[in-house]
């Protein structure tokens, strides 16, 4: 009975009914893409392969646009044989007045991963990180805000490293509790191998927090090259190691980081991204 101008599928699981809905309609479709995981979607175990299937599928389908979240993800779009014409890229933003507020910093350097605690986020790699540092930086701490199914299994490593006094495991927490704990950090430590964007590096800059990550594709294009923080060879604990300690023994170094953050989050606003968005609606319904 609703009669909308433009169906939008925000997902893999929404794109299908999205389009036949738009088709029945005999309305503009567009999907929102915030990634194409294509083998990647291996990390979800025996379901990834239907997921993967239902992907590849979906995508497919007679899409009078698509909304790339990334230019990667264009580029994964491309791949798939879509026409370059009809895809926009629409990168996120950052509220800044969520992290307008003060708070008081931990007494010891403190590392911070937000994530979900399953395979491809490598938490475990922070755990690794933090052992590395024992030695230099024997004060350091670790902030795990996230769960999973991996809890267990990190807990376990935990452990095992000898790490129990040095780590803090928080979940659940509210939107503004989270923004809190991140922001009496120090560092953020991003180790994901799957991300559509990895909107959790720009929320460390607004919050005032240098980053580690690893120099993937997305990773440096949301950073511009590593603005704000520092980039590091993929599954290279040592030179994150040596990038946190550069960092926290380093003022000077640390500031820059801080300041080019600042800058870095110029680019990404909600506003732009509406606006953009906006343009793209208005063509499709003109047409």
């Amino acid at each position: 009975t609703f009669n909308p101008d433009i169906v939008e599928g925000s997902n893999v699981v929404c794109y299908l009914p999205a389009c036949v809905i738009a088709r029945f309609k005999k309305i503009p479709a567009v999907a929102w893409v915030p990634d194409v995981l294509g083998p990647d979607w291996r990390h979800f175990g025996i379901t990834g392969w239907f997921g993967q299937l239902l992907e590849w599928f979906s995508l497919k389908l007679p899409w009078d646009h698509y909304l790339a979240l990334s230019h990667q993800t264009q580029i994964k779009l491309l791949a798939l044989g879509i026409k370059p014409e009809k895809i926009t890229i629409t990168y996120p933003g950052i509220n800044l007045k969520e992290f307008n507020f003060p708070v008081v910093k931990r007494r010891l350097p403190t590392l911070c991963v937000i994530a979900r605690l399953v395979s491809y986020k490598q938490v475990d790699h922070a755990l690794d990180l933090l052992y590395q540092l024992k030695p230099q930086l024997p004060q350091a701490r670790l902030l795990i805000i996230g769960q999973g199914p991996e809890q267990s299994k990190l807990i376990s490593q935990i452990k095992s490293l000898k790490l129990d006094q040095q780590i803090y495991l928080k979940s659940r927490l509210p939107r503004a509790d989270l923004i809190k704990q991140l922001k009496s950090c120090h560092i953020l430590c991003h180790f994901s191998l799957v991300e559509g964007f990895g909107l959790v590096l720009l929320e460390a800059l607004a919050a005032g927090l240098p980053y580690i990550a690893y120099d993937t594709p997305i990773n440096r294009e949301v950073t511009h090259s590593g603005r704000g923080g520092i980039l590091v060879g993929l599954n290279d604990i040592a030179a994150a190691a040596s990038a946190v300690q550069r960092l926290l023994t380093t003022p000077k170094l640390y500031h820059t980081k801080v300041k080019q953050g600042q800058t870095l989050l110029a680019n990404y606003s909600w506003t732009k991204s509406a606006s953009t968005t906006d343009t793209v609606y208005h063509s499709l319904v003109k047409k």
